[in-house]
């Protein structure tokens, strides 16, 4: 999940730094419209997200949970790069001074997701711990 997250969120920023600065050839590389709605990534980044939280329903394959976890790390990247726009719906956000947060964004959930990788047991434990304390039985 790190992996996929740090990767996608990387080749993102690339793109659209990449495309605004006409860098990259506008026939491969360019802004999504649908109409003349321009589509934003995070939107294909909640796409990702909903896909992957339907693998993880019981009735799927548990080889599929690898799937779900590279899929997961994408579509969370491709929501948070673009965090900015959840707060202000102003697209020119992004790049502005408010863009910032979505900086802010990622390395808090880098730092989540590294906590979870070398500290899993510990999360786990205190999750479930909380949930006894609430008087929610585990399953």
């Amino acid at each position: 999940m790190l992996t996929s997250f740090l990767l996608t969120f990387i080749i993102a920023r690339l793109i659209v730094y990449g495309i605004n600065g006409s860098v990259l050839p506008k026939h491969v590389f360019t802004n999504v419209y649908i109409g003349n709605i321009h589509v934003h990534h995070l939107v294909f980044g909640i796409f990702l997200l909903l896909i992957a939280g339907f693998i993880r329903i019981p009735q799927f394959d548990k080889s599929l949970f690898r799937v779900s976890s590279v899929l997961y790390g994408m579509g969370a990247a491709l929501t948070l790069d673009e965090f900015s726009l959840w707060l202000r719906f102003n697209p020119d956000s992004y790049f502005g001074p408010e863009g910032r947060i979505s900086i802010d964004a990622v390395i808090v959930f880098v730092v989540i997701l590294l906590m979870t990788l070398f500290h899993g047991t510990f999360w786990r434990n205190a999750f479930f711990a909380t949930l006894s304390y609430l008087g929610i039985k585990k399953r």
